[in-house]
């Protein structure tokens, strides 16, 4: 048991330090944002950030977690609504990398939710629940 503390501590402890503390509008623009499509950029998942929030508190972390997947999704849908009524050239591969990306959204958020039952096995009163 006592590897499994020290391999959740490196864990928890490399989300924290990774996390970008910078404001969003210093961060990189969303590759594939136009003048015309400002992009989904703040739909998607800052997981380092998120991180951090589960780990302070990890209820309403996985709670900030599920509402912005659900916006990404949510966000998809609309935007294949729209491109079929458009027809714009490209636009199934932008579709296609997005649910790539919330793809992979989702198994960084299984991870950290492992990491953080393997923490809270070690605390009796901390209960991690599934999104």
């Amino acid at each position: 048991m006592e590897w499994a503390e020290s391999a959740a501590w490196v864990a928890a402890q490399s989300l924290l330090t990774s996390a970008e503390l910078e404001p969003r509008s210093h961060r990189r623009p969303d590759s594939h944002t136009t003048a015309a499509d400002p992009g989904d950029g703040d739909a998607a998942l800052d997981t380092s950030a998120d991180a951090v929030a589960i780990i302070a508190e990890p209820h309403s972390g996985f709670r900030s977690i599920d509402a912005r997947l659900n916006t990404l999704n949510s966000r998809l849908d609309h935007m294949g609504e729209r491109l079929q009524s458009t027809g714009l050239d490209g636009a199934e591969d932008r579709i296609s990398g997005l649910q790539n990306n919330g793809s992979s959204m989702k198994k960084r958020l299984e991870r950290m939710e492992l990491i953080l039952k393997t923490i809270a096995a070690k605390y009796e009163d901390v209960e991690v629940r599934s999104c």
